[in-house]
């Protein structure tokens, strides 16, 4: 089944919880030239954990290549796997459903951190 990513985001959308998360950066961080964020995920996996228990990982192969998994819930057995692509844009990282759409998400840097803006939540995001 291939994924419809207009209609798979309103379906998650609709999952998160009704909760205030963070929508701002922390302060202090600077967004990233294309460059930095390059060198700094290129062949790396990240994770993060969502404000409604869910998790996300994505991993940023060489050459361009992504795969992201993401379960909505600690107890939810819907777990959402994608393959695509990335780029990466001066405080933004961006990936490529296998269908061509783009979906870029706002990221920013402090202290050795990574912060991306992701669905309305500002979610650290570690490597792996």
């Amino acid at each position: 089944m291939k994924a419809h990513w207009p209609q798979l985001l309103a379906v998650l959308a609709g999952l998160l919880p009704i909760t205030a998360h963070a929508q701002t950066f922390p302060k202090d961080t600077v967004p990233p030239t294309a460059e930095e964020l390059k060198l700094r995920i290129t062949g790396k996996s990240f994770h993060a954990k969502l404000s409604g228990g869910g998790t996300w990982h994505v991993d940023y192969k060489p050459g361009g290549g992504f795969r992201m998994k993401t379960r909505n819930s600690l107890d939810g057995p819907e777990q959402i796997d994608e393959e695509g692509g990335w780029e990466v844009q001066d405080g933004r990282i961006c990936r490529i459903d296998l269908k061509g759409a783009t979906v870029c998400n706002e990221v920013r840097t402090a202290d050795g951190h990574l912060y991306m803006l992701r669905d309305g939540e500002v979610v650290e995001i570690d490597p792996d």
